[in-house]
């Protein structure tokens, strides 16, 4: 199952390039960029467990030097500097 979540992941980080939804992460003194995105699971399960099987997948780009832990609801958040060369 682990390497389907992580397929999601490349996925989902691709469809945000290409569709657009690659912003900058705002005004700064160093701007970056902002990769964010929902985890979701290919099985079956109850609403009241869904922030339990949502919650706590690790999201790493960079080969792990940038990171987020997904929220109840499968949201990542991640914030690269500008001067990122990886």
């Amino acid at each position: 199952m682990l390497k389907k979540v992580y397929a999601l992941v490349i996925s989902l980080a691709l469809v945000n390039i290409l569709v657009g939804n690659f912003s900058f992460a705002g005004e700064t003194k160093n701007p970056g960029f902002k990769i964010s995105g929902y985890v979701d699971s290919d099985f079956s399960y109850s609403k009241t467990a869904s922030p339990y099987v949502k919650s706590g997948f690790k999201i790493e780009i960079c080969g792990g030097k940038y990171n987020d832990l997904t929220d109840e609801s499968g949201y990542f958040e991640i914030i690269l500097p500008a001067d990122t060369d990886n």
